[in-house]
């Protein structure tokens, strides 16, 4: 049951959402649909769980909602920097969660990011030989 809901959600992911991918060299144009945003990877900060030039499904939510171990695409500085790693700590500090992640190939955390800073959760990765080429050639449309 566990492996048809993931082929469910990939299968949802390369229909409805990668024509909302656009891609260039260095940045992904993010869009979002029906609560849900694509991305592409562009650093080995994740490897081996994603890799440049995978396509990530990001499912909004609340930060509440957010444990440690999950994979989280947030805002990282005033510059609007997209990151995408994993959650290693949570607290909460005058009523805001915050949260400490880490990039699995990173041998040092992030600093702290508030809870308002998370974009999402991750819930699909599809793999750069799908990704890669498939947004390079919607980008055209």
């Amino acid at each position: 049951m566990k492996h048809v809901r993931k082929i469910l959600i990939v299968l949802f992911a390369m229909v409805l959402l990668l024509p909302l991918v656009a891609v260039t060299a260095q940045a992904v144009t993010i869009r979002s649909f029906v609560g849900y945003s694509a991305f592409v990877v562009v650093s080995s900060s994740m490897e081996p769980v994603m890799r440049p030039g995978d396509v990530i499904l990001v499912r909004q939510v609340d930060g509440r909602e957010i444990e440690i171990g999950d994979d989280v695409t947030f805002i990282r500085d005033a510059q609007g920097t997209v990151v995408t790693h994993r959650v290693i700590a949570r607290e909460v500090r005058d009523g805001t969660v915050w949260f400490t992640t880490q990039g699995v190939n990173n041998r040092y955390p992030d600093a702290p990011i508030p809870a308002w800073n998370v974009i999402g959760r991750v819930v699909c990765v599809l793999p750069r030989w799908i990704g890669w080429p498939l947004g390079r050639i919607l980008m055209w449309f």
